[in-house]
């Protein structure tokens, strides 16, 4: 280990070249620091100069700077004092709300604490009435295994009885269905009695009115009201009765019986009217020469044969009160026509309506208009035919019946 420090040893150094270099900077620091030393007077002058001119400067304008400061000063002071007076004024303000909501706060403070005091005293009550209660529950529930045990022995009865109940009832039940349905078919069946009873009435008595009053009119609304009826009914086993009635209308409908209707009207007409025909005792109306067709000889012709009348002998004791007893018999004619025609009694009305076309041509002037229309209607009623052949009627009543009789 000698051997290895001594080879990397460093080389000794010669004091000589290191210190030659040295030697000849410190040598020449000492011959520049002459000159420099000779050159700063005049800047230490310059700065003096130049502080001199600063000082001037300010002293001049301290003044107007400390003016300028102080108004400043005054104005913000009085800033800050309006601010500081409305901070005060706030400050009173709040001390004042502060003082009310204290005081409320307070009041509110002792409501609710009387409230609290008013809820937890009632509370202590229900408390105490809750320990009572728990006694007595307590008391009570000593028996209470006892009391079940009764109670599930009832219930058990109980739903013994319940079930046989629902059984009944279920028995019942099926016995009302069962009765229900008998019952709805004894209703229907009454009911289609009952509409065959009525179309049987009212086919009857629709034969009668085309058999003996001879209104088959009526007789015809009779039997399609039965047709009607028994249609709504809906049954198979009525349709040979059906086919009877509709043959049956046919029939009615192709009969065709006069309308006694309007004769009757006719004859109760000329029966009012006839009070004001005129008789052959009134002079004739002379018609104006604006409404006459006629010309001037006819005119005058006519006024002649009014001057001249010509009567037979035996009506020269005519007098008014006879022309009025005809006026009224002639009223009477037409009452006993009316009356016959009602009874279809087709003698006694041709009879009655030739005495009546009789009494006209005797004792009414056959030139007026009333009189002449009504003989036309009396001779257009005389021809009327009472007798009209009825169709053969009663197959389908007598049908309806049987089925009446078997149901």
């Amino acid at each position: 280990m000698s051997s290895d420090k001594d080879q990397t040893a460093p080389p000794p150094v010669n004091d000589d070249s290191a210190a030659g270099p040295a030697a000849e900077g410190a040598a020449e620091q000492q011959s520049g620091a002459a000159p420099r030393r000779r050159g700063r007077g005049p800047a230490w002058l310059a700065l003096l100069l130049a502080l001199v001119a600063l000082a001037v400067a300010a002293w001049v304008a301290w003044p107007v700077l400390l003016e300028d400061a102080e108004t400043a000063d005054a104005r913000a002071l009085a800033a800050l004092e309006d601010q500081l007076r409305e901070q005060a004024e706030l400050v009173v303000g709040l001390q004042s709300d502060l003082a009310e909501h204290g005081q409320a706060s307070r009041s509110r403070t002792e409501q609710v604490e009387q409230r609290l005091e008013a809820r937890i005293e009632s509370r202590f009550g229900r408390v105490a009435d809750l320990e009572r209660a728990v006694g007595r529950i307590e008391a009570r529930s000593e028996d209470l295994p006892a009391r079940l045990d009764a109670l599930e022995r009832e219930l058990a009865d109980r739903t013994q009885d319940s079930r046989e109940l629902r059984e009944r009832l279920d028995a019942a039940i099926r016995q009302l269905d069962e009765r229900g349905d008998l019952e709805r078919q004894v209703d229907r069946d009454l009911r289609r009695q009952i509409v065959m009873l009525e179309a049987a009435g009212l086919l009857r008595s629709g034969q009668d009115l085309a058999e003996l009053a001879g209104d088959h009119s009526a007789a015809l609304r009779a039997f399609r009201r039965a047709r009607t009826r028994l249609g709504a009914l809906e049954d198979a086993r009525l349709e040979q009765v059906q086919r009877s009635l509709a043959r049956e209308i046919e029939d009615l409908a192709a009969a065709r019986a006069p309308d006694l209707h309007s004769a009757l009207a006719v004859l109760e007409r000329l029966g009012r009217d006839s009070q004001s025909w005129p008789l052959q005792l009134e002079p004739a109306p002379v018609a104006s020469p604006e409404e006459s067709p006629e010309d001037w000889r006819q005119r005058v012709g006519a006024t002649l044969r009014s001057l001249v009348r010509i009567q037979a002998r035996d009506e020269l004791g005519r007098t008014q009160e006879t022309f009025e007893a005809a006026r009224e018999q002639l009223r009477l004619r037409l009452l006993t026509a009316e009356l016959a025609l009602a009874r279809r009694e087709s003698e006694t009305l041709v009879v009655q309506i030739d005495a009546a076309l009789a009494l006209l041509d005797e004792w009414f002037r056959a030139d007026a208009e009333a009189v002449r229309s009504a003989r036309a209607e009396l001779e257009r009623l005389r021809e009327l035919s009472l007798t009209v052949e009825s169709p053969a009627l009663g197959v389908a009543l007598e049908q309806l019946e049987a089925r009446l009789a078997g149901s």
